[in-house]
């Protein structure tokens, strides 16, 4: 499966950052992230959203996104589960991304993580990895260092579901102009473990 354009620019960017090389395997768990604000399908189907995508509910990540503006954007999109091994440490990634948008997961190291909540650990894991579209072309990632990440499912087995709720309070630059967000809330992710 072909990695997107936003996808790889964030998923690597805060490893790589790291001082470490990041080699990407994919281990989806769905057919691809489709746009879309909002689901309304029960457990197991897919919901019609506003973007005329639709959102797996068995894989999935939402949230808001805040400017620094004063807008709020309402992000949801079908997740794929992603092995990144950094080092050697295998490091997941739940997310998914609404085309040419925004893109929103989280990622863990598994021997680290279990049922709980976690301060946002950039080298540890776990943290909100995101990105959206520079008003210019191209995609701006970034990772969020502050807010915590409650896991309130886990597992490693397939089939096992790794599920939650984070926090991603952001520090945009004031003379960046593609530093657009300042938050993002209300986020919830939810992967089966192929």
């Amino acid at each position: 499966m072909k990695t997107s354009w936003l996808i790889a620019a964030v998923l690597a960017a805060p490893l790589i950052g790291c001082g470490d090389e990041a080699e990407t395997t994919d281990t989806s768990t769905a057919s691809g992230a489709g746009g879309s604000t909002s689901s309304s399908a029960g457990a197991g189907g897919k919901g019609s959203g506003a973007g005329g995508g639709n959102v797996d509910t068995n894989n999935y990540v939402r949230g808001t996104f805040h400017g620094i503006d004063g807008s709020e954007e309402a992000f949801a999109a079908t997740a794929q589960l992603r092995e990144v091994t950094v080092g050697g440490v295998p490091t997941f990634s739940c997310g998914g991304e609404q085309t040419n948008r925004f893109l929103l997961g989280i990622t863990y190291q598994p021997d680290n993580t279990s049922v709980g909540t976690f301060d946002s650990d950039l080298l540890m894991g776990p943290y909100v990895v995101l990105g959206w579209a520079k008003p210019g072309g191209g995609a701006h990632g970034t990772s969020s260092s502050q807010g915590t990440v409650t896991f309130t499912e886990f597992g490693t087995s397939a089939g096992d579901v790794v599920a939650g709720t984070a926090t991603a309070p952001l520090s945009p630059e004031p003379n960046d102009p593609d530093d657009l967000y300042e938050e993002v809330t209300d986020i919830e992710f939810r992967c089966v473990v192929p």
